[in-house]
């Protein structure tokens, strides 16, 4: 922050900075805030956090079509383990602990 301009020192300035960054997702204008908090109360600094609201992105699932081809195009044993995840929904952990 103290590259784009802000002030450590000055509450105001590190607001004005988190303002005006608009390539920055609001997920990291939040860890921002949260380490310039611990920052403030170290140095005895009052400031009001601005509130960020993280917005959360649904995560990518592949189409069956797309595991189908990854399981196809893998050897024979990472084959089987990667077809036994498909079908069971186990957790690699459980599947390479079974004898």
């Amino acid at each position: 922050m103290v590259e784009d301009g802000a002030e450590l020192s000055n509450p105001e300035s590190v607001k004005a900075v988190l303002a005006f960054q608009k390539e920055w997702k609001n997920s990291t204008k939040l860890l921002m805030v949260a380490s310039y908090q611990k920052y403030a109360i170290l140095n005895g600094i009052r400031w009001n956090p601005p509130k960020y609201e993280v917005n959360r992105k649904l995560p990518f699932i592949p189409l069956e079509r797309e595991t189908d081809e990854l399981v196809a195009c893998c050897g024979k044993k990472m084959s089987a383990i990667l077809q036994l995840l498909k079908e069971t929904g186990m957790r690699i952990g459980e599947a390479l602990g079974l004898e």
